[in-house]
């Protein structure tokens, strides 16, 4: 399972994701199948949260009976939003949010990476490209689907924040996406998480 990560100061969102091979279709197809929203609490809370769902949902990052990880069996990967190398930064999160995953026995990792010559950098995704991949994959200018919201036998959604998220955000009257106040009733959590998700791969 992999999953998209947003902490924030008022909500943590993470988002489910699997991919799957669509016959006759090249490739394979990305489902969102679930979300995990937790407002105004801690990112412990939050990822304890997101891991009791993962190993009962999916069966991942499950324990055995000494309450250690089982030897070689299904995991989660975390994506999420890159964390600020400086200190003063306060619209990044900072380490400790990647330090309360792994913790938790889950793998977690940037979004973005910039690469020299010695080692791996954390880097940035810039929102404007996010926000393309996303409409690109949710359908291309060749009518190509890669992205779903998966749902349930009555058509309800497996992300309802997500799809509330998705047909409710509007650019501003200068063409800026995701200006709008940053309250709890901002809703640009759900998409960053699937920006940060998918951006690697």
């Amino acid at each position: 399972v992999l999953v998209g990560h947003d902490p924030g100061k008022l909500w943590h969102v993470s988002l489910f994701l699997k991919a799957f091979a669509v016959r006759g279709e090249p490739g394979f197809s990305w489902y969102v199948v679930g979300e995990e929203s937790t407002r105004q609490a801690t990112i412990e809370q939050h990822v304890a949260n997101v891991v009791t769902r993962a190993r009962n949902d999916w069966g991942v990052n499950l324990l055995n009976r000494h309450d250690k990880p089982v030897d070689g069996g299904p995991t989660m990967l975390v994506r999420a939003d890159p964390y600020s190398e400086s200190s003063s930064s306060d619209t990044s999160p900072d380490r400790g949010v990647y330090v309360t995953w792994r913790r938790a026995g889950v793998a977690i990792h940037p979004a973005a990476y910039v690469a020299n010559a010695t080692k791996l950098h954390v880097g940035r995704i810039p929102k404007e490209g996010g926000i393309d991949m996303v409409c690109r994959l949710f359908c291309s200018a060749g009518a190509t689907r890669r992205l779903y919201v998966a749902c349930d036998e009555q058509r309800t959604p497996s992300a309802l924040k997500l799809v509330e998220s998705i047909e409710s955000m509007e650019r501003d009257e200068a063409g800026r996406a995701e200006m709008e106040r940053k309250d709890v009733y901002d809703r640009s959590h759900w998409t960053a998480a699937l920006r940060y998700g998918l951006w690697a791969i």
